[in-house]
This record gives structure tokens, C-alpha cells and sequence, in this order.
């Protein structure tokens, strides 16, 4: 049986947990996960099938929400080469070992001294994960009117946080067509609908009736929960990253679509 390092970012985490609940797949694995993804496991726990709730935690000591070696911020570092070396010493038992992505693989098959093979090399993440487990990417079809939404405008990402100006059209426009709308911001809890951790975000995201989020977690969680939602995006759409429900049903905008009066679908 191989077994899946997941050692990216939170997105990376819940794409893989998505892809576990597929009652049809025909390639059993075991997925083992760095420690920092962990409390947003815990968050989603309640939410998860038994295949989905069977990850194990390795702790590598990663400080920075994912690998120092997949970022040019931290490449050059102690914390890179001292988590590089607690991966090579915990991972020495195990059998064949796949990484999610091919970006920056050659560093963990140089630092472990050993070959990995790969889930996403290109194309969309959740086609390559599809692909992975032998199985096709399915949603649930969603037809019916919405009279409420609940917005994330925040990203880790500077550039991928939905503008003011983006969001208060957004919000003129659906609530022209009767759709209520509120914000959700992170590091606001108790302030409206803000939230502070992992467990406040998830329970939001699972009380919503329709969410709408930047090109960031919160629309990788909706996918997860099998929750309606749109994606914002800053430039294009993020054809690698999006998910299986905006694709189908087209509910992908950029921030000049919004301002240039395009009237989203929900």
C-alpha cells in the first residue's frame, strides 16, 4: 500500500480529504500528515467518513503552515534543513511514499534520499487527485433559489483578499436580487460572523446557506462539505485550484467582472 505525505498548506489538506470520500475508489492508500494540518483535522473530524477520519499525524516541527522548503521565504533557513531532517528520520520505516505535488519535489527526494512519486504534476489538483485514486470527481447539483449568503474576503494572500470596492458591489447586487449577505472575517470572532479559529470557520462554512469566498481555503472547505459556492479571484480564474462545484456550475469571477457590473449565479 503507498502512502500519501501531506505536508503543504491547509488548501492541500482538504483537497485530499475530499477526494478520500469517494465510496468508489479502487486504489487504497494511507495518508500520513505533518502535525501543523492537525487542529484543522480536529475542526473538520465531525464532518468526515470514517476513510476520511483515518489520517495519521507525523510532527516535523513545521512553524509556517506548510514545509519551509516549498517557500521562498523560508528556503534558506535552520527551520528548512531541521524539518527536512525530522522527515527523513520519521518517514525511514515506511514503504513506497507519494508527495502531492511535483513543486520543489526534488527537495524532499534530496534531503530523504530516496524517490517519491507524485500526485499533481499539472492541470486541476482535484482532476489529479481524481485521477490518483482511480475515480471520478463528482458534486452535488444545487438548483434551488438561496436568500442567503455568508462572505470570505480574506486569504493568506494579499492579492487574493476581495477589495472593499468588490465586495460592497457583490453585495449591492445580491441584495438587489433578495440574497441577504453578511462578512466573515478572520481574527474577529464574537464580532458579528468573524471567526478566530479553525472550528469557528468550519461550523460557519456548515451553517451557511451559500457561501461565497476568495480564491482561498474557505471555498476548499465548502467543496469538502459539499456546500453551494462561488470563488472570487483577483486577475483570472485559478484554473489549477478550482474547485468541482464552480467549474460545473460556472460560479467563478475575477474582481473586474464584479466592477464591471457581471450579475454572479448563485
Amino acid at each position: 500500500m503507498e502512502t500519501v505525505l501531506l505536508l503543504r498548506s491547509f488548501g492541500d489538506f482538504v483537497i485530499a480529504l475530499y477526494h478520500l470520500a469517494a465510496t468508489n475508489s479502487n486504489k487504497p492508500c494511507r495518508l500520513i500528515a505533518s502535525k501543523h494540518l492537525e487542529p484543522l483535522n480536529q475542526s473538520l473530524f465531525p464532518f468526515l467518513t470514517p476513510a476520511q477520519q483515518s489520517v495519521q499525524f507525523l510532527d516535523l516541527g513545521i512553524q509556517h503552515q506548510l514545509l519551509s522548503g516549498f517557500t521562498n521565504r523560508y528556503f534558506f533557513t535552520k527551520g528548512n534543513l531541521q524539518e527536512l531532517k525530522n522527515l527523513r528520520k520519521q518517514i525511514g520505516g515506511l514503504g513506497d511514499l507519494v508527495l502531492e505535488q511535483d513543486k520543489n519535489a526534488w527537495l524532499i527526494r534530496w534531503a530523504c534520499k530516496r524517490n517519491f512519486t507524485t500526485v499533481h504534476q499539472a492541470g486541476n489538483i482535484y482532476d489529479s487527485w481524481a485521477k490518483f485514486y482511480q475515480h471520478k470527481t463528482t458534486t452535488k447539483a444545487h438548483s434551488i433559489a438561496y436568500q442567503s449568503a455568508l462572505i470570505f474576503p480574506d486569504s493568506r494572500l494579499k492579492r487574493k483578499v476581495i477589495p472593499e470596492k468588490v465586495l460592497v458591489k457583490l453585495e449591492h447586487q445580491l441584495n438587489a436580487v433578495g440574497i441577504k449577505t453578511k462578512r466573515a472575517y478572520f481574527k474577529k470572532g464574537g464580532i458579528g460572523n468573524g471567526y478566530q479559529n479553525f472550528t469557528e470557520l468550519v461550523n460557519l462554512i456548515a451553517e451557511s446557506e451559500y457561501v461565497i469566498s476568495s480564491d482561498s481555503l474557505p471555498a476548499h472547505i465548502a467543496q469538502l462539505l459539499q456546500k453551494p459556492h462561488t470563488i472570487i479571484y483577483a486577475n483570472k480564474m485559478n484554473e489549477e485550484w478550482i474547485t468541482p462545484y464552480a467549474r460545473v456550475h460556472r460560479t467563478a469571477y475575477t474582481f473586474e467582472e464584479i466592477l464591471n457590473d457581471k450579475q454572479p449565479t448563485l
